[in-house]
């Protein structure tokens, strides 16, 4: 089976299936602040805010583990893992408890394990781009609505320019990275814009 594969998911956004290098998708529930929180912004208290609570649980995760070295991503919603030094089976034992270690959303845990591909998504979600829907999707009925779609697809890259996918953060772990990987991770910071300060999507 190839290593990786990229697919367009029903909303129009290019997804990376790979299926030894392994994705980790931890998503944060976002919470109103609390009054306490109000109160203390009024008087300019720092409240740790999720995203920096959740670093640090991630931190201390990656450090319980450390046969593992992991490339950490911001998304918009949480953050992204790769795991770089070892070769990992989507439907193995190994995959579960690594997923659900980090905290991973369980509908991702679930995809993995039947599909036997860990996935990253490349591109925005069109919403957050302020852009429409895709109009059909494949297979097509007719030549027009193949043309009505690649005209949605040119406006929705145009959308995406402004922003980025994720945000590369920090690397945790020593351990040197699996050669074959090197070139899945140049393709993924490439085209989710991990190295720019674009806003997320």
């Amino acid at each position: 089976s190839p290593a990786a594969a990229i697919t367009r998911n029903i909303y129009g956004s290019l997804v990376l299936h790979t299926s030894r290098l392994m994705f980790i998708d931890i998503d944060i529930p976002r919470e109103s602040p609390s009054l306490l929180d109000s109160i203390k912004s009024l008087f300019g208290i720092k409240t740790p805010d999720a995203f920096d609570t959740a670093l640090e649980r991630i931190r201390a995760t990656a450090a319980a583990s450390p046969q593992y070295t992991f490339r950490v991503y911001r998304t918009a919603a949480g953050f992204r893992l790769a795991l770089m030094n070892k070769r990992i089976d989507p439907a193995s034992g190994e995959s579960e408890t690594l997923l659900y270690n980090f905290g991973s959303d369980s509908l991702y845990q679930r995809l993995c394990k039947n599909q036997q591909t860990f996935r990253a998504r490349l591109t925005p979600k069109h919403w957050r781009c302020d852009f429409e829907s895709p109009r059909g999707r494949w297979p097509f009925g007719s030549a027009n609505d193949e043309a009505m779609y690649r005209n949605w697809e040119q406006g929705y890259n145009n959308a995406c320019l402004p922003y980025a996918t994720c945000r590369f953060i920090e690397e945790l772990g020593t351990d040197r990275p699996v050669n074959e990987f090197r070139e899945l991770i140049a393709l993924h910071d490439r085209e989710t814009r991990a190295d720019s300060q674009l806003p997320l999507a």
